[in-house]
């Protein structure tokens, strides 16, 4: 016969956790936590609660008689699905692709908990402003900021399933594949060397069966002005190339169907320091880019001008929010007329 806690709760949703906070709550005569603090400061002398060691003795006789044989039947169809996954991918990476096919999540739930995440690390920084001397006022390096200042970005995307933010000079995939676009076998002669595309500081990256680069990002060690020849070369020069890249890569996802070539939105960052600017290449037009670069934002440090900080904090979730509105442009399903049509011309 099953224990009293099992008929409390839904078949399925039992653990071994509630149920010997259960039996310390409902069985075993252990004073509440509450109860322990109201006598605690209500006391005039300041007793301490003794909890003796007969009550510790029914709690062990309790659990001793708590038998395996007794769980209830659980109703997990989902739990046949993990050897499987586990098999299948030699157990390397079954788990997590389980707990990200299986285990999905509502979207505004996402949302919520990464944003949650975001804020906490945001607040985090204060605690590099209490340090004496504060290091937002010294000279560190380029790789100091992007692990304390600038992992808000890692976390704003680290929800997106597949999606990973890749750092540390690492060659773009989109401006890979422009430099090898026309690149063939000859007839005479030895093959043409694969070229390596440019490299950048970061890129937010789409893992899959065919990776795709969704944010890229250049960094400096310090902020010398907005006309700094590394800034100008950089936001002006550099990054634009990459964004071009990524947009006609997606373009050629999208069949470059006009209609879903002006909603596209390719994302950058340029980071200076603790100054986060946003630029953004889009076709809203029709017949030529735009590239638009905002206005350069700083984590302070001044304590006083903390909440002037919170501007980067909204600047990358709104960039968040136009890299899921280009992605579900390109993972807009085609309608049948246009599956008729491709099927014809195979």
């Amino acid at each position: 016969m099953a224990h009293l806690y099992f008929t409390s709760v839904e078949a399925g949703f039992w653990s071994l956790k509630h149920y010997v906070n259960w039996i310390i709550k409902n069985e075993s005569g252990f004073p509440l936590w509450e109860t322990c603090l109201t006598n605690f400061y209500d006391s005039s002398n300041w007793e301490v609660i003794v909890i003796t060691r007969r009550l510790f003795v029914t709690l062990i006789a309790l659990l001793t008689e708590f038998s395996v044989n007794q769980h209830p039947e659980t109703k997990a169809p989902m739990e046949d699905l993990r050897i499987p996954y586990e098999q299948a991918y030699n157990g390397k990476y079954g788990k997590s692709i389980y707990k990200t096919i299986v285990y999905v999540q509502k979207e505004e739930e996402i949302f919520a908990s990464a944003s949650e995440k975001m804020r906490n690390n945001h607040s985090k920084k204060l605690r590099l402003l209490e340090m004496q001397p504060n290091p937002l006022t010294l000279d560190m390096p380029e790789a100091w900021y992007r692990i304390n200042i600038w992992r808000t970005v890692d976390i704003a995307f680290s929800d997106i399933p597949y999606i990973y933010v890749i750092g540390g000079e690492k060659v773009g995939l989109t401006s890979s594949e422009r430099k090898n676009r026309y690149r063939s076998l000859p007839n005479i002669g030895p093959i043409q060397r694969k070229a390596i595309g440019k490299k950048g500081d970061a890129y937010v990256r789409k893992i899959g069966s065919t990776s795709t680069d969704r944010v890229a990002s250049e960094a400096g060690p310090k902020w010398q002005g907005m006309h700094s020849i590394k800034l100008m070369k950089e936001s002006g020069l550099s990054l634009p190339r990459t964004l071009e890249d990524g947009f006609i890569h997606l373009a050629d996802k999208v069949k470059f169907a006009e209609e879903k070539l002006r909603k596209l939105n390719v994302i950058g960052f340029v980071h200076a320091g603790a100054v986060l600017i946003r630029v953004n290449l889009d076709y809203p037009a029709g017949y030529v880019c735009r590239y638009t670069r905002g206005n350069p934002l700083e984590v302070y440090s001044d304590v006083k001008n903390f909440s002037k900080s919170l501007d980067v904090l909204i600047e990358i979730i709104y960039a968040k929010h136009l890299v899921l509105q280009t992605m579900k442009v390109v993972n807009d399903p085609v309608d049948n007329n246009s599956n008729v049509t491709r099927w014809k011309q195979q």
